[in-house]
């Protein structure tokens, strides 16, 4: 989950964005830097993690909570949305909001899901991140 390897010898290393073949050869580097005249890493991977974070869905949807994003999949604010059951009755999809932390604070993003679920103009969809919100306003008028 942290990204880094704790190796023997050399402590924690970060892996981050690297392939077992792309690691083993930094930790193959270090060790002989110091430790070994030949050194030979192996990595391997057992299981890979099926989800990669959650987001959580609230305000007017059909099941209000927590998603999983799963790791193979780009996991959109629609998805997210069919994921909790849909829209309630009342739920304005013109104006859905995607709110995610940043180290600046925090970024709204609006999503008109009218164009991307009903429309198919799904490159306005917003790919969802761990720990992004979604939430989905009630109409201010109802029809």
């Amino acid at each position: 989950e942290s990204s880094e390897l704790d190796v023997p010898y050399i402590g924690r290393v970060s892996v981050k964005d690297k392939t077992c073949r792309e690691a083993a050869q930094d930790i193959k580097t270090l060790l002989e830097k110091d430790y070994y005249y030949k050194a030979t890493v192996i990595i391997g991977l057992d299981t890979l993690s099926k989800v990669l974070g959650r987001v959580y869905v609230y305000g007017s949807v059909r099941s209000p909570g927590p998603v999983e994003i799963p790791s193979n999949e780009n996991f959109t604010a629609g998805k997210a949305i069919l994921r909790v059951g849909g829209f309630g009755d009342f739920a304005n999809r013109k104006a859905v909001q995607v709110v995610r932390k940043t180290p600046t604070g925090n970024k709204i993003l609006t999503i008109n899901l009218v164009n991307v679920l009903e429309k198919g103009k799904t490159e306005e969809d917003v790919t969802l991140e761990p720990d992004d919100l979604v939430m989905v306003p009630q109409r201010g008028i109802n029809f």
